[in-house]
């Protein structure tokens, strides 16, 4: 896998952030885009999502450092690449992605449980209840009871939670309906 920092030159700021569409490749540029920190909600992982968001947290205070923006939530980073190629630290961190792909696994953890956690309030909980109710199978109304019997089940039939893109997780409710005792 290639996580090479491509060079970049930027065309217009905003103030500390910067437009993607304002972002083209150019060998001789300026900045590098930080590899596997870029996602939206139709690319990259939870694993670029999480690295983002560290790398933005321990470094975005740097005057060095930009986050930019696109269309369908896009998100990413820039650093210079002068302070890529000065800073020991950076460059290992970053190099290093080619070894381990993530810079810090709590904060894809940390990431996942949210996204889990969201997924449950905006579709998981209520598509559980109609495979249910389908199935004309009893459950409890306690949401806490409710999620701890689907996390059992799941456990049980060993039907886990994936993570197919940054934003988003799924898991088959109808599985876990099917074994619901």
């Amino acid at each position: 896998m290639d996580i090479t920092p491509h060079r970049r030159t930027v065309s217009e700021f905003q103030e500390n952030s910067i437009y993607c569409g304002d972002i083209k490749i150019d060998p001789n540029g300026d900045y590098i885009e930080v590899p596997q920190c870029t996602y939206s909600d139709y690319s990259g992982s939870t694993i670029d999502r999480a690295n983002c968001n560290w790398f933005l947290k321990s470094y975005g205070e740097l005057s060095v450092t930009w986050e930019f923006f696109g269309y369908y939530s896009t998100r990413g980073v820039l650093i210079e690449y002068k302070f890529y190629m000065e800073n020991k630290e950076i460059r290992e961190l970053i190099d290093g992605l080619e070894k381990y792909p993530i810079f810090d696994d709590d904060s894809l953890v940390e990431l996942e449980h949210e996204i889990e956690e969201e997924d449950w309030e905006q579709w998981i909980k209520d598509d559980l209840i109609r495979a249910l109710e389908k199935r004309n199978k009893d459950y409890p109304h306690e949401e806490c009871l409710l999620k701890n019997k689907f996390y059992e089940t799941s456990d049980e039939i060993g039907e886990y939670i994936i993570f197919e893109d940054a934003v988003s997780c799924w898991i088959d409710v109808e599985k876990i309906a099917e074994a619901w005792e």
